[in-house]
């Protein structure tokens, strides 16, 4: 006897599914400007990188689709002059 009891043993991962499906593309390219990608993966009970990679996919394919977010660079340029214009006055 070898003393393997028959069952294979998971290796590491949380257990999540790895592909999203058709219909859950479609939502999130419907809901896209409502809900963040973290909100689509825990919906869907995948990983946010398989969200994020598909997402990244669906706008290499149309870039119409799934515009890119506003990034933290836009953000603090636009702090940055309003905290300006706020000091000229």
């Amino acid at each position: 006897m070898t003393g393997k009891t028959g069952k294979t043993k998971k290796k590491g991962g949380t257990g999540t599914r790895k592909v999203l499906t058709p219909e859950q593309v479609a939502t999130i390219i419907e809901q896209w400007d409502n809900k963040s990608m973290t909100e689509f993966a825990n919906e869907f009970n995948v990983s946010l990188q398989v969200v994020s990679n598909m997402v990244k996919e669906i706008h290499k394919q149309d870039d119409t689709l799934c515009p890119p977010r506003t990034k933290r660079a836009d953000i603090a340029k636009s702090g940055i002059a309003l905290y300006k214009k706020k000091g000229k006055k």
